[in-house]
């Protein structure tokens, strides 16, 4: 058993021939091999020797991942490993599965990992049950604003049904999170939103019978795991408020947020389910490419990622892929917390956050160069700004 510990997942796939689509420091990005998908979801974490597929909400070592390929039990893939590592490090294949042992005397026959049925959507209502009710309100998002993007949705894996909540992206395929769980459906994609000062008809993105419907936002409210959350005026927050008017003033402005957590949490500071910019949910930083074209339509970039290696390394490639836009990094705002929605959470716990985080919170939302300079412009006339 303790051999088995020296097989790295990495060496594991590679064998088989698996490589990752890309990787960062200490990890790799794949295709799973546990389900069909386009865009890379599986992680494999080279430093601990683990993976986890974001789609199926799963993940473990490597012995779980043979349990999960050859659908056998933990015996079984032990077994397995150790007669792989017996036989030529080159071979592209497990030992014979299950059912498919091999003729006396004949070759092996190649065996090809079995295929796992991927996350299936069976339908989407309004946000009701009270476990997920609860979960947003763990996470300090104001309930109009769950109501007016959210759905709960209900899928099935494997055969077995849940439910999560769901926020949908531009090629219908859906966002999943709960308590348990964080994953999606395919196809996997970004979302686009219009502001409020846009042209576009915000039900086009938005169902409208989720925002103006009294009932929704009534089922979430009625949940005793939420009334605090209710009665938290999130409004009067420094950041969102800023931010807000600094965007509202030009429709060049778009914000790019990592996941729809932190995107519902912004709104929830600034107490309003109406973006007042054009913005992208990413919905991971591995589709930050298919952003591209709606984000180049502006000449200013708000970033809201996070505060860690990832988010730093996104923001530099965003640079890089939107070289006209002028980028503005608002993590700066909540630079002592990993993202928006810890922010949001410390505000709900605390109204006033700490003194050394109010101070930067407090200032006005870094302007745009252009702003600067117009401001700049009326100094030099003499007049009073």
């Amino acid at each position: 058993m303790n051999d088995l510990k020296n097989i790295g997942i990495r060496q594991f796939l590679a064998r088989r021939g698996i490589q990752p689509k890309y990787e960062c420091n200490g990890y790799g990005m794949y295709l799973s091999p546990l389900r069909e998908e386009r865009t890379p979801s599986f992680k494999v974490d080279y430093v601990r020797n683990l993976w986890y597929d974001f789609g199926l909400g799963e993940g473990g070592t490597l012995r779980t991942l043979v349990m999960r390929l050859e659908r056998c039990d933990s015996r079984e893939a032990v077994r397995r490993l150790q007669n792989g590592e017996k036989r030529d490090a080159g071979s592209a294949s497990l030992s014979p599965s299950v059912g498919e042992r091999p003729a006396v005397g004949g070759p092996s026959p190649v065996v090809r990992p079995a295929t796992v049925p991927a996350l299936r959507v069976l339908s989407d209502a309004p946000l009701r049950h009270p476990a997920l009710v609860g979960y947003l309100a763990s996470r300090g998002i104001v309930p109009s604003v769950a109501a007016a993007f959210c759905r709960e949705v209900r899928y099935e894996v494997n055969g077995r049904a849940f439910f999560a909540v769901g926020f949908r992206n531009d090629a219908e395929g859906w966002e999943l999170r709960s308590e348990r769980f964080k994953g999606g459906s395919s196809p996997k994609y970004i979302t686009t939103l219009k502001g409020c000062n846009a042209t576009n008809d915000m039900n086009a993105v938005i169902d409208s019978s989720a925002i103006n419907a009294t009932n929704d936002v009534n089922a979430i409210t009625d949940c005793p795991a939420i009334g605090a959350i209710a009665s938290f005026h999130a409004g009067n927050d420094p950041m969102a408020c800023e931010s807000d008017r600094a965007m509202s003033a030009s429709h060049a402005s778009v914000m790019v947020f990592e996941g729809f957590i932190d995107f519902l949490s912004y709104l929830s500071l600034a107490n309003n389910i109406h973006p007042v910019s054009d913005t992208v949910v990413l919905n991971s930083v591995v589709n930050l490419s298919k952003a591209v074209p709606f984000l180049n339509r502006h000449s200013v970039i708000h970033a809201f990622f996070d505060n860690d290696e990832t988010g730093r390394k996104t923001t530099s490639d965003l640079h890089r892929l939107c070289p006209r836009s002028e980028i503005i990094d608002q993590s700066c705002f909540y630079r002592r917390y990993k993202d928006v929605n810890d922010y949001l959470i410390a505000r709900k716990t605390c109204p006033k956050p700490p003194e050394t985080v109010s101070d930067s919170l407090g200032r006005d939302l870094r302007p745009s160069k252009a702003e600067t300079a117009a401001i700049e412009s009326q100094r030099r006339k003499g007049v009073k700004v």
